[in-house]
C-alpha cells in the first residue's frame, strides 16, 4: 500500500466512528470528509481533483480493507442454501446483471405479499385520485400527512420543468425521505426475508446493507422528452449493488418499464461506457450507447403483478416513459458495506413486531457500518 494510502488508512480507522449522520456520506461523513468537502467548496478548481481522488481512495480502502472483507467472511462462514429457482436468479444476475421471477417461485410468503398489497392498494387509489385531479388533502396515504402536498409538488415539477426536473420527478412515492419503519413493516419483512436477502448476498458474495425502500407509482404522462433517470445512467451507490422491484401492476411497454444493458456492469464488455466511479457518474453518451449496443440487446423489465426484478444498477439502465398506465412497484436498494451512502430510512423497535426475530443477515443489513467508539 503506498505511503499516502497507508497514512489515510490510519486516519480513517481512527476517525470513522466520528461520522455525522447524513443522506450522502460523501458530503457529510467523518471529520476528514467535512474538511475535504469544505476545501472543495472554497477552492472549486483545485479542490475538484483532490476531492475525486479522496473519494476513490476512501471507497477502495472500505472495499479492500475496512468493511467488505469482514462481510465476505461472514457470508462464507454462513453461506445460504438456495433453492433451484433462487440459484437461477443469482446465475442470471451474475451473467447478465438482471433477473426476474414470480415472488411465489422465489419463496416469498403469500401472506407477506398480501400485507404489502393492502398498503400498495391504498397508495394506488390515492395516487390515482391525485392524477385525476381530485385535489383533496385527505388523499395519498393518511399515515403520512404531508404525502399529498409532497406528491403534488413532484407531479407539478415533472409536468412543468420537464428536463430541469429532479432525477425521479416522474415518480409518486409513498414515503418521504428518511421515513421511520417498524421492523414488522411489510416492506422490511419482504426485503429482509431469506428469499430476497439470500439471493442478494449470494450475488454480492458478502452480506449486504439495505439502504432504501419505498413504493413507486409512475406518472403516466409523456412530456415529450426523457427526464432525469429516464436517461441512460449508472447508479452511484456502489460498484456492485442490487435494486429489487416487486410489481403490483401489469408492466408492459406502455407503462414505463425499466430498460437495462446486459454486460454493462463491472467486468462486462460495456463497462467502459460511462464507467462507474466512487466520486460520481461519468456522463453517458446516449448516441454512443445506441451506436455500440443495438436495442435488440437491451432487456426491458416487463412482467405481470407479482413479478420481482433483481438488477445490478451499477450497470447501464434507464426508467421508462409511462403512457398507457402506471408502473406500480415496491423497491429495495442493497449495497456492500463499502458504499459511501448511508441508509435513507430509520428503524423503530417498539415491541409491536409481535415477537418477530430478525436473522443475523437481516440485522447486518440494517446496521450502521461505522464502528462504535470504545
Amino acid at each position: 500500500m503506498p505511503i499516502n494510502a497507508l497514512a489515510y488508512f490510519r486516519v480513517l480507522s481512527a476517525l470513522e466512528a466520528l461520522q455525522v449522520q447524513g443522506v450522502d456520506m460523501r458530503k457529510e461523513g467523518t471529520f476528514v470528509d467535512q474538511m475535504v468537502t469544505s476545501f472543495r467548496r472554497r477552492f472549486p478548481t483545485a479542490g475538484r481533483g483532490f476531492y475525486t481522488s479522496y473519494l476513490n481512495l476512501k471507497y477502495d480502502i472500505y472495499s479492500n480493507v475496512l468493511r467488505n472483507p469482514r462481510s465476505r467472511r461472514e457470508f462464507e462462514r454462513q453461506s445460504p442454501v438456495l433453492s433451484r429457482e433462487q440459484q437461477r436468479v443469482v446465475r442470471d444476475l451474475s451473467t447478465r446483471g438482471i433477473a426476474s421471477i414470480h415472488f411465489a417461485e422465489l419463496g416469498i410468503d403469500r401472506e407477506q405479499w398480501n400485507r404489502l398489497r393492502q398498503v400498495v392498494d391504498e397508495f394506488t387509489n390515492n395516487a390515482n385520485q391525485l392524477l385525476h385531479g381530485r385535489d383533496n388533502n385527505d388523499v395519498l396515504d393518511s399515515s403520512a400527512p404531508d404525502a399529498f402536498q409532497r406528491n403534488r409538488e413532484r407531479m407539478r415539477e415533472f409536468l412543468t420543468l420537464r428536463d430541469k426536473a429532479g432525477g425521479d420527478a416522474y415518480l409518486l412515492k409513498l414515503y418521504p425521505e428518511q421515513p421511520t419503519f417498524n421492523v414488522s413493516d411489510p416492506l422490511l419483512q419482504i426485503g429482509l426475508g431469506a428469499p430476497v436477502l439470500n439471493v442478494v448476498n449470494a450475488y454480492l458474495g458478502m452480506w449486504a446493507r439495505l439502504t432504501y425502500t419505498d413504493v413507486w407509482h409512475t406518472i403516466p404522462v409523456d412530456v415529450g422528452q426523457r427526464v432525469g433517470s429516464q436517461r441512460w445512467h449508472r447508479d452511484s451507490e456502489d460498484r456492485k449493488m442490487v435494486k429489487v422491484y416487486l410489481y403490483f401492476s401489469e408492466v408492459n411497454e406502455g407503462t414505463g418499464p425499466l430498460q437495462y444493458v446486459p454486460g454493462s456492469g463491472v467486468g462486462g464488455p460495456y463497462e467502459d461506457l460511462g464507467r462507474w466511479k466512487a466520486a460520481g457518474r461519468e456522463p453517458v453518451s446516449e448516441a454512443e450507447l445506441e451506436r455500440r449496443i443495438p436495442a435488440s440487446e437491451w432487456v426491458t423489465g416487463t412482467g405481470e403483478p407479482g413479478t420481482i426484478i433483481f438488477c445490478d444498477t451499477s450497470g447501464l439502465h434507464r426508467g421508462g416513459i409511462a403512457i398507457t398506465g402506471s408502473r406500480i412497484a415496491a423497491t429495495w436498494t442493497f449495497v456492500t458495506p463499502a458504499s459511501l451512502f448511508l441508509r435513507r430510512f430509520n428503524v423503530k423497535y417498539d415491541g409491536s413486531e409481535g415477537g418477530m426475530k430478525l436473522s443475523e443477515t437481516a440485522k447486518f443489513a440494517l446496521a450502521d457500518p461505522r464502528p462504535s467508539l470504545p
